[in-house]
């Protein structure tokens, strides 16, 4: 597989959200305003240098050209708060040589700027018995390149105490707590990027560029596992997240890219998966869903295909000429959308007992199911309408265990439906596949591909262009009538779940993710016909 080199430079993307259940029609196009200015969303700050005296911490940020330069001081003096200087103006490099030297010859008496240390951003500030503690990163990797916009891998962080006089009362328990937080390995399965929204969706970071406007964070903070380190010191400043380039939110999950020759033409394929900060957890340890909703194992799985590396999303307005003065979306990237997560109904599973596999109880019986109808309006506020739930565990078994849940589950979606209008009712699969594959009374991956195939047709996918003009002129529509002219959106997920979310949910969403890929490819205008062969 390609890695993409380091970044040559960087570029700037509005960062976006998905269709609410009130999402139009997927085939009417969504724009950005012409007049809108996005470049506030995202920077283009990609390398930074930290200074370190007595007294203060200096970063300077700098985009990948040199042109442009920031710079931040942090103050080393307090030890119970975090004291952040920033200043918004942009230098250039010339302008930025000069001030480092007045700051050299200002800081004399403490050292001058102090040692000079590359890192490649901060991953936010943590604080246990005494004194503030920086996490920088001091190591990244590229992962992936998309429109682009580089995705890197964190490598390894370093702790820094923020105070240079660094005072702890309580120095066992201190370094207990550190010990703790150092079992978090930032050096896997974190993911960043400087200059795209990574904690989104490709539809929302194309189709809703106002999204942000006005908020403190410019990201969706359910995904950003370091929100925390970043929010809790900075709670009482008035300055928001968007300008702040130095602090970066990390996901934690998968990033990956490939790139395939299909029919002798080059595409890529780029998965991503983002879990979810909220109710988080190890397996049996965290099950089922809490009072606010949220369910343990939350997973939004991305399939990005698209046949452009470095074609950036968005074509520049065609002109005076066209009368087109709006950014038109690149035709090349499609996306799909699947979402795995626990049952959303108290339930547990006891770890203190020497069982192999521990019995499942269900803890809370809920005759309203407040929390699975929370977890479910956020579903549909953050996805849109249908949803399809298809629940993969254990119909029969000789000692009810799953089967509880199964009953339970069904019972569940079949109350809140009764309330929902016909249009967003819920689509309810339960399907043993384990039994299934045990007794071949079924082509279980036949049987799923189905399943896909329905549930793709219902919800869609995101295709960022029109329908390509093969299409017609193989169907024989030489005057495009009924060829599709604008973007297509997905509205509606998929929701797969088992007893772990693991390896049922994993065979399941492989062919989804497959069946996808054939519509994807498709949709580019790379094969004649969206069903491939296994």
């Amino acid at each position: 597989m390609d890695r993409p080199a380091d970044p040559p430079s960087s570029s700037t993307l509005p960062a976006t959200g998905f269709q609410s259940k009130a999402a139009e029609s997927s085939d009417k196009s969504i724009q950005p305003p012409a007049n809108c200015n996005l470049a506030y969303k995202f920077s283009t700050f990609n390398k930074f240098i930290l200074y370190e005296n007595k007294l203060r911490f200096y970063i300077v940020a700098s985009n990948a050209s040199d042109s442009r330069h920031r710079i931040v001081k942090i103050d080393r003096t307090s030890q119970t708060e975090v004291v952040i200087v920033e200043d918004d103006t942009d230098y250039s490099g010339k302008q930025m040589s000069n001030m480092l030297k007045m700051l050299e010859d200002g800081n004399k008496g403490s050292g001058g700027l102090g040692k000079a240390r590359v890192i490649f951003g901060i991953a936010g500030f943590v604080k246990f018995t005494a004194g503030w503690y920086m996490i920088v990163i001091s190591k990244r990797s590229v992962v992936a390149l998309l429109g682009g916009h580089y995705l890197y891998h964190c490598e390894n962080t370093e702790m820094i105490p923020v105070s240079s006089n660094h005072k702890i009362e309580r120095p066992a328990e201190e370094q207990r707590l550190v010990n703790m937080f150092k079992q978090v390995d930032m050096s896997k399965n974190f993911y960043f990027s400087y200059s795209y929204d990574i904690t989104s969706t490709l539809q929302n970071n194309l189709t809703k560029p106002e999204r942000f406007r006005g908020a403190r964070w410019p990201f969706n903070d359910r995904y950003v596992w370091n929100f925390h380190m970043i929010a809790a010191p900075l709670k009482d400043s008035p300055t928001t997240g968007i300008n702040r380039p130095w602090l970066l939110p990390l996901i934690h999950g998968h990033v990956d890219q490939a790139k395939l020759t299909v029919l002798g033409r080059v595409v890529f394929v780029t998965l991503i998966a983002r879990r979810s900060r909220h109710y988080a957890g190890a397996r049996y340890l965290t099950r089922g869903v809490n009072e606010e909703g949220n369910v343990a194992n939350e997973v939004e799985t991305e399939q990005i295909v698209s046949e452009a590396l470095t074609t950036p999303f968005y074509f520049p307005p065609a002109g005076p000429s066209t009368g087109e003065y709006q950014r038109r979306p690149s035709p090349q990237y499609t996306s799909y959308v699947q979402y795995r997560g626990s049952i959303p109904i108290y339930w547990t599973q006891e770890t203190t007992s020497m069982t192999p596999r521990p019995p499942i109880e269900i803890s809370v019986v809920d005759p309203f199911y407040v929390a699975a109808s929370r977890h479910f309006d956020e579903l549909f506020a953050r996805y849109g309408a249908p949803i399809t739930v298809l629940n993969l565990i254990k119909r029969r078994e000789p000692q009810p265990r799953e089967s509880k849940l199964l009953d339970e589950y069904t019972q569940c979606v079949k109350y809140l439906n009764q309330f929902l209008p016909d249009e967003y009712k819920m689509v309810y699969r339960a399907w043993d596949m384990s039994r299934a594959y045990k007794e071949k009374t079924q082509d279980v991956i036949s049987y799923l591909e189905d399943i896909a195939e329905v549930s793709i047709q219902m919800t869609g996918f995101f295709h960022s262009g029109a329908e390509p003009l093969a299409h017609c002129l193989h169907n024989g529509n030489l005057c495009n009538e009924h060829c599709r002219r604008s973007i297509l959106l997905q509205n509606g997920v998929c929701r797969t779940n088992c007893v772990d979310c693991l390896d049922r949910t994993n065979a399941a969403q492989f062919v989804f993710g497959k069946r996808a890929l054939g519509h994807q490819l498709y949709a580019l205008g790379v094969v004649a016909s969206p069903n491939l062969p296994f």
